[in-house]
């Protein structure tokens, strides 16, 4: 199965996320540094930007090293947006409904 923006996934290294965004391979410096030395030859692979589901944030998988799960919830965001508020810009565009983090500010 082909994955796409708005999939929940497995990366590389077992972590659920919310395929977020396509990206441009990474270059061969940045492919060098990483610790899954597989990722190095896989430069020509469709590469996706993900925010982990227990983290937030964001990394970048390439696609022949996810595994396809389900299409994500609005759960999945929701919690992802508790963990780390700064997502919710990213991740409204793909959940319209999602809420939108109480403002600490008066």
């Amino acid at each position: 199965m082909t994955i796409s923006v708005g999939d929940l996934i497995l990366d590389n290294y077992g972590r659920e996320g919310i395929v977020w965004s396509s990206q441009n391979p990474p270059d061969k410096k940045w492919l060098a540094l990483q610790e899954d030395t597989r990722m190095a030859g896989l430069r020509a692979d469709a590469w996706w930007g993900v925010m982990p589901l227990a983290s937030g944030g964001f990394v970048n998988v390439p696609e022949s090293l996810a595994t396809f799960v389900r299409r994500a919830s609005m759960e999945d965001a929701a919690g992802i947006v508790a963990l780390r508020e700064s997502s919710y810009a990213g991740l409204v565009p793909l959940f319209p409904t999602l809420q939108k983090p109480p403002s600490d500010k008066p």
